[in-house]
């Protein structure tokens, strides 16, 4: 969990057992967010489990 946290993201607590689920308001039109997915899916294989994706909002700017 320190991973995330120190990355900038908030633990969420309604996380289910053997799951750690995380937030960030940010863009995902960009490829510093490309980049971020990355970097998330290799630090899971490499702590022996599975980066599930991700959700978010449809907003209009």
């Amino acid at each position: 969990m320190t991973f995330v946290q120190n990355r900038g993201y908030t633990i969420d607590s309604s996380a289910e057992e053997f799951e750690v689920a995380f937030k960030m308001e940010t863009s995902v039109a960009s490829p510093e967010f490309d980049l971020e997915i990355a970097t998330l899916t290799v630090k899971a294989a490499e702590l022996k489990g599975e980066y599930d994706g991700w959700g978010c909002p449809v907003t209009k700017q």
